[in-house]
């Protein structure tokens, strides 16, 4: 079985959330969502997050997408989920340039052989 991790505030499914989704999904059989702890959005976006945690991972588990949803960590960049999930893919959306670089430093630092495949934004006319 080929385990896909995604990581994500999905703070509300919308269009642009449910293509990353089915788009991650396709790179393996079963996906796991690394959520954003809301302490974690808070930090990240300066503002509350609209749903709550448990809201969110609710959201995220009825979408047919997603097999199982973990929580993100706790202090950026510790890579806990990571090591959690145990993935054979990640998926990386378009506009994770950061978190792909920062991921590809940890891989290279750790000699974990994890492939990196990056989501490409849904096309204009279709969200």
């Amino acid at each position: 079985m080929k385990r896909v991790l995604v990581f994500g505030v999905f703070d509300g499914l919308h269009e642009g959330h449910q293509h990353i989704l089915n788009e991650a999904r396709r790179y393996g059989d079963y996906l796991i969502v690394a959520l954003a702890l809301d302490e974690t959005v808070r930090s990240l976006k300066k503002k509350d997050p609209f749903y709550t945690f448990e809201d969110r991972k609710k959201h995220l588990l009825s979408h047919d997408s997603v097999d199982e949803v973990i929580a993100g960590d706790q202090t950026l960049l510790s890579w806990h989920s990571l090591k959690d999930a145990n993935p054979d893919v990640v998926a990386i959306g378009w506009d994770q340039d950061k978190l792909k670089d920062a991921l590809r430093e940890h891989l290279d630092a750790t000699g974990l052989s994890i492939k990196i495949e990056t989501i490409q934004h849904l096309p204009r006319g279709q969200h």
